[in-house]
């Protein structure tokens, strides 16, 4: 048996997890919103793959810049500061699909 690499590990477990975010996502929507529709499988899979890639420029950025190597408070603030900057960034582009879908 031929052990995975980091990357295969990495890439197995962003499609697993955010698989499961959006599984998740159509079933909460189906137990709480009355009038359940397609539209909402086409928003959470919009929503999915808007944080997908958001998350993958994150990992590139913190491979490119080399913060992972840092001193542990340098690695905090900056990890602190990027999630944040990202999940604007992931509103700006999710809610004016969402809206423009429901």
């Amino acid at each position: 048996m031929v052990p995975f690499s980091q990357n295969t590990w990495y890439w197995f477990c962003q499609a697993a997890g955010w698989a499961l975010y959006y599984l998740f996502g159509i079933g909460m929507t189906g137990i709480f919103v009355p009038d359940f529709s397609y539209r909402f499988f086409i928003s959470w899979g919009v929503i999915t793959i808007v944080l997908f890639a958001v998350s993958n420029l994150h990992r590139k950025w913190l491979k490119r810049k080399a913060i992972l190597v840092q001193p542990a408070w340098t690695i905090i603030r900056k990890l602190l500061i990027s999630n944040f900057l990202l999940a604007v960034l992931a509103q700006v582009i999710i809610t004016p699909i969402i809206v423009l879908i429901i």
